[in-house]
């Protein structure tokens, strides 16, 4: 012990990675080893931790191998909270986006969809979620107090029923590690009211204009900005035969919408064409609403299946936060969405 304390008050760069995140915990915690790594961070040095040590420096961690190897119930345990001396709480995921399990979920450090939203809901309401896919590293920089995302994938921030995802290179703030910030504006805007049960063509297109936002592989960017054009090609078609429920001016404004889309090869006029299409199904969204008062809205099936179109473009993409994100807001709404081998069905709850 002695000789290890007297390597690490010398160190300048510091590595801790695989294994089990619990034991990591239990051979650190309240030992003059932890206390030796915390003098060096706070002069400086630079700590570099991955897979089970990056969940255990956590302020909740994710006991994986108690779980997912054992059989334990889902829970958290309590972890070595280094990052509480920067204001935070965070619950660190690394291997978010792993595949290993082929047709098994494995994503979320090998928790799957269904398990992990369970635990979601055990974390303190003070928490954010930073989940890191496999191959990719969170870069903080402590003099200009932001994180830099490298590497092949994206880093995924979750808080209080929000997410927001930043590709590599792209940069945030200390803040948004803060579950303060969550509250207000940045880092995600609230949904507007109108949103909460509006139309799902509406709900596709904004989360089409997310995943351009994080996503800047070429051949997905192109497929995307085609879902796009195709649901905006759909929503026109839904207008013109309803033109007695909406404005005809509004409806004119996105069959020409479409038309320039089929006209035009620039990807971002393409770009410009779609954000003017979310604009103006904001505005329909919101008349839908004042209709939806008095009427039980008909028909959804249309609009779900786009839903389920858009959700496997993204997976395919490797977008699943925001493919998640899709199940999740259509659950709200009591649909219920059901994937096998043979494809996506979904039902009513």
């Amino acid at each position: 012990m002695e000789t290890a304390l007297h390597v690490l008050r010398r160190a300048d760069f510091v590595f801790a990675g695989p294994g089990s995140p619990s034991y990591t915990i239990r051979n650190l915690h309240h030992t003059a080893l932890w206390s030796t790594l915390l003098n060096r961070f706070e002069r400086g040095a630079h700590l570099v931790f991955a897979s089970a040590a990056a969940i255990a420096v956590g302020s909740s961690a994710l006991p994986v191998y108690e779980i997912y190897k054992a059989g334990a119930d889902p829970h958290w345990s309590d972890g070595l909270n280094l990052f509480a001396a920067l204001g935070m709480n965070l619950a660190i995921v690394p291997h978010w986006n792993n595949t290993e399990g082929g047709t098994y979920d494995t994503r979320f450090c090998y928790m799957g969809e269904t398990r992990f939203l369970e635990m979601e809901q055990q974390l303190p309401g003070d928490t954010v979620v930073l989940g890191i896919d496999e191959y990719t590293a969170c870069l903080f920089d402590l003099p200009t107090q932001t994180c830099r995302v490298m590497g092949a994938g994206n880093i995924t921030l979750r808080c209080a029923g929000q997410q927001w995802v930043y590709a590599t290179d792209e940069t945030f703030s200390f803040a948004q590690l803060r579950a303060g910030s969550w509250g207000k504006a940045s880092p995600v805007e609230s949904a507007p009211a109108e949103m909460e049960l509006a139309d799902d063509a509406t709900r596709s297109l904004i989360e089409l204009a997310r995943a351009l936002d994080t996503t800047a592989e070429p051949n997905a960017q192109r497929a995307l900005i085609e879902q796009a054009h195709a649901t905006i090609h759909q929503i026109a078609g839904d207008a013109a035969h309803a033109a007695a429920e909406t404005s005809d001016e509004t409806t004119r404004y996105l069959m020409q919408l479409a038309r320039a889309l089929d006209e035009t090869q620039a990807p971002e006029q393409k770009r410009t064409l779609i954000d003017h299409a979310h604009d103006t199904m904001h505005e329909l969204a919101a008349d839908w609403m004042d209709d939806t008062h008095t009427a039980e809205r008909e028909n959804v099936a249309p609009y779900v299946e786009t839903l389920i179109q858009v959700r496997q473009r993204l997976r395919a993409a490797k977008q699943y936060a925001l493919a998640d994100d899709i199940r999740r807001q259509l659950a709200e709404l009591n649909i219920v969405l059901e994937d096998s081998s043979a494809g996506t069905t979904w039902r009513k709850a």
